[in-house]
């Protein structure tokens, strides 16, 4: 690899993890209108949706959608203070 290409190289953003989805079409359409193929979905458990995008540019138009549209989140913090939960 060559040093400019280490220069070059992005940060990866980070995941926006979505509390509260019992039906995920409507954000996958959603997600599709805003970033389309530049983004991966994980289901995980107790209704939550992890969502992964490939660019950071991407990853502010979906965070900025996400307050717009109220969708329920979970921070990083939040997140592991969960999972200690009984």
């Amino acid at each position: 690899m060559e040093e400019s290409d280490k220069q070059n190289t992005e940060p990866k953003p980070p995941q926006i993890f979505i509390t509260g989805v019992t039906n995920i079409q409507p954000l996958i359409e959603l997600l599709n209108t805003t970033a389309k193929d530049k983004y991966l979905v994980k289901t995980l458990y107790n209704d939550q949706v992890r969502v992964q995008s490939a660019e950071s540019s991407i990853y502010t138009t979906m965070d900025t959608n996400r307050q717009k549209y109220r969708i329920p989140h979970l921070e990083a913090k939040a997140r592991y203070k969960l999972s200690s939960r009984p």
